[in-house]
């Protein structure tokens, strides 16, 4: 971009450069086109100045949104006790009461756990984790 800047500067220059060769002559002419030239840079400069900004602006509004829309609520994670040792899932009550999304989790994370305490049912924890969820 300040490429461009600079060659419609430098070609305004020449502009401006090939009306110096006329014979001299101090008058009102001479100095309209010396206020022209300066005010074509002024209005050069300014438009620059203005779509850098809007560039800007653009770029941080993008960079403000969220990347990661997979998350999943960290008071649902349980760790349960089972005959086979430790599980951790996120239980599926629980899930249905914070989350608005709870059809996007994958199916094939649904797990149902036998625990002393009763069956439980919810989304295994690594198992979400390898498919790009995350607990927060």
């Amino acid at each position: 971009m300040t490429r461009r800047l600079i060659a419609a500067v430098v070609s305004v220059g020449i502009a401006l450069g090939t009306l110096a060769p006329a014979p001299a002559q101090a008058g009102n002419r001479d100095l309209e086109k010396l206020l022209g030239g300066i005010a074509t840079v002024v209005i050069l400069g300014a438009t620059y100045d203005h779509f850098r900004d809007k560039r800007k602006r653009r770029k941080q509004t993008h960079a403000e949104r969220p990347r990661n829309h997979k998350i999943v609520p960290s008071q649902c994670l349980r760790i349960l006790q089972t005959r086979n040792g430790t599980r951790r899932i996120f239980t599926n009550r629980c899930l249905q009461r914070n989350m608005t999304n709870v059809h996007r989790l994958p199916q094939e994370c649904w797990v149902r756990v036998r625990t002393d305490e009763g069956p439980r049912q919810g989304y295994g924890a690594r198992c979400l984790n390898k498919r790009g969820w995350q607990h927060g």
